[in-house]
């Protein structure tokens, strides 16, 4: 076993997830807070998905370096697995194929995005979106991981279509419901349903 501190951080899936399910949630309080203040957010959000990218990374170093010190301090098995008995590179990849990967591939994903809602954004004079729901919605596909950025991404569109029909049915407005007030939540119910279904990813 781990010696404390050291395997105090190290999480079971299900408080992986509820740890996101924080996150957005308490971003989502923000977003509303922010907004009825009348606060210019793109700056804060901007930088939350900085930190949401950075995050998957530094805890990946952190359940590498937990995993050698858990191996070197076995009498079993696990001790052959760090040096001198083999390189530290089994270690690396051991949490990069069951952990990092998927985040590295959902990073892209939200860069990607982010990149591409910003310059057409722009280029058509914000008509699409506010200046920080790019942000916003990079920071759900980034830590939705994968695949479950595509699970986000089904829940966002779903959830948006429900919206504009109920607005159509009550309000009888033909309009589309933006996405303001969609990106997070929508990155809640994704992460709640990953947890409920068992569609988490990494081990």
């Amino acid at each position: 076993m781990l010696n404390e501190p050291i395997d105090i951080f190290v999480l079971t899936r299900g408080h992986f997830l509820a740890l996101l399910a924080a996150v957005f949630a308490v971003a989502f309080a923000c977003q509303i807070l922010f907004r009825l203040r009348k606060i210019k957010t793109a700056r804060v959000f901007r930088l939350l998905f900085w930190i949401s990218a950075a995050f998957p990374f530094l805890y990946y170093v952190y359940l590498t370096y937990a995993q050698y010190l858990e191996w070197k301090g076995e009498s079993g098995p696990g001790r052959f697995l760090v040096p001198p008995y083999l390189g530290i590179g089994y270690v690396i990849r051991y949490h990069f194929i069951g952990f990092y990967m998927y985040y590295l591939v959902s990073l892209f994903v939200a860069l990607f995005f982010l990149l591409a809602a910003v310059r057409l954004n722009k280029k058509f004079g914000e008509r699409f979106f506010e200046s920080e729901e790019p942000y916003l919605g990079a920071l759900a596909i980034n830590l939705t991981g994968t695949p479950g950025f595509a699970i986000y991404l089904i829940v966002l569109f779903a959830f948006q279509l429900l919206m504009t029909i109920g607005r159509w049915v009550v309000f009888r407005r033909n309009e589309r419901v933006p996405f303001y007030y969609l990106w997070l939540p929508a990155g809640l119910f994704a992460i709640l349903l990953m947890r409920v279904l068992h569609l988490f990813y990494f081990a």
